[in-house]
Order: structure tokens, then C-alpha cells, then sequence
């Protein structure tokens, strides 16, 4: 994993927070480390700096809590579970739906627990529906955890979009069977149509195929650390 020098100092820090987790998910150093960051900082990063930090404080957050509480992304409760970033507190919920995914509806539950005022200053100006497959909420399903910096951040979201659907989807006979998250999330790819669209340009959909659509269920136990 490499970290330059030159990034941002909240990008910079949060990929030193990935490296951790890494090795010692349970350290007691990475949640002093995000509440130390600056929240003007980092609502003042440009849009690729911002949605890379997001990411990589995200799959920090999530390793670290998998480490420390007895619970787990298939109970109740787990994404609502908090961590201080900056001078705010957010849940892993506010970073995925209010932050990266700018509070668009989707079939998940999200009960704020950031004011709207906090989520705004902090969110993304586009949501890309390739940040599906860079957080990992834990999960068997959930794609590989790989460090996101900005100068090469689009080019990293297409290779995760890709080798996670090689791995995940399955196209054959006029039909593609593809992970939930293409369900809960359907608005976020453009509806039934920019689902199909999706997989043709990342997935196994041939260019002159329109498929039928099947969603395999999410597996919910718990892999921590996964990483590439």
C-alpha cells in the first residue's frame, strides 16, 4: 500500500489508518486519529480527494468496530454504530448514505445521526454508483478492501467494479444473476435500464444483450480484514 506524501493531510492520514487496520484492526490509536482530523479540512478537499477519503475512513471505521464490538453486519444496529471524524460524529450509515450517497432513497434504512447541515458541508457532489464496490461493510458479499487516493481514484474504481463483478456476476442464456446490492440500490445505477447499461460496460452483459435480471442474496457473515 502506498501512501504519498503529497496528498492532502486528511487523505494521507486516513490511507496510514488503512495500513493499521491492516495489521491491528483493535488498535486504540485509529479512533483518536479520526477524531483528530480536521472536518474543515476535509469539507474543503476538491471531489476525487473527497470521495477517496471517504472510502478509505469508511473500511477504517468498519475494521475497526468489527474488532472492538461483539456485533456484526447482520445485526440490527451495526451501521448505526458511531465514530468521531473530525469534530463530528458520524455512523457508518451517515458515511455510505448521507456522505457518498447524498441521502438518495434505497430499500436500506437510514435514520441520520448527523444534521443535515453537517452531512451537506461534508457529502460528495455526485454520487457514483462504483463506490458499491469499494466499501466493505464486513460481509462475505462485500468487495476487497484496496486503498482509494485521488490522483488515480477513477482509474481504481473501475478495476474494483470490475474485478468485483467477474467474481460476483454471472451471465448466461439471456440472463445475469448479480449480488443485491444492485436491488436495494437500483436508483443509484440509473433504474432497471442503467442496471443493464452498468453491467454492459463493467460486467458480463454482452454490448447487443438485454438481459433478464436476477438478484442473489447478500451473504451476511462476517469476514473482517479482508483485504488485497
Amino acid at each position: 500500500m502506498t501512501v504519498r506524501g503529497s496528498l492532502p493531510r486528511p487523505e494521507r492520514r486516513v490511507l496510514e489508518l488503512l495500513e493499521r487496520v491492516r495489521d491491528d484492526a483493535t488498535h486504540p490509536d485509529i479512533e483518536d486519529e479520526l477524531t483528530a482530523l480536521s472536518a474543515a479540512r476535509i469539507a474543503d478537499l476538491d471531489e476525487d480527494e473527497k470521495r477517496a477519503f471517504w472510502l478509505n475512513a469508511y473500511n477504517v471505521a468498519v475494521q475497526h468496530l468489527l474488532a472492538v464490538r461483539s456485533d456484526s453486519p447482520s445485526d440490527a444496529g451495526f451501521f448505526d454504530a458511531t465514530v468521531g471524524v473530525g469534530e463530528t460524529t458520524l455512523s457508518l450509515n451517515d458515511i455510505e448514505h448521507g456522505v457518498l450517497r447524498r441521502r438518495r432513497p434505497s430499500e436500506l434504512a437510514y435514520d441520520p445521526v448527523a444534521s443535515r447541515r453537517v452531512l451537506t458541508r461534508l457529502e460528495v457532489e455526485r454520487l457514483d454508483p462504483r463506490i458499491h464496490f469499494a466499501l466493505n461493510c464486513g460481509a462475505r458479499s462485500c468487495p476487497t478492501i484496496v486503498p482509494y487516493e485521488s490522483p488515480q481514484l477513477d482509474d481504481r474504481l473501475d478495476d474494483a467494479t470490475e474485478r468485483y463483478l467477474a467474481a460476483e456476476a454471472d451471465y448466461e442464456d439471456g440472463m445475469v444473476v448479480v449480488p443485491e446490492l444492485f436491488e436495494w440500490f437500483e436508483a443509484d445505477f440509473g433504474g432497471p435500464d442503467g442496471v443493464v447499461e452498468f453491467l454492459r460496460t463493467y460486467g458480463p452483459v454482452p454490448e447487443d444483450v438485454t438481459p433478464g435480471v436476477e438478484y442473489r442474496d447478500w451473504d451476511w457473515r462476517t469476514i473482517p480484514r479482508k483485504f488485497r
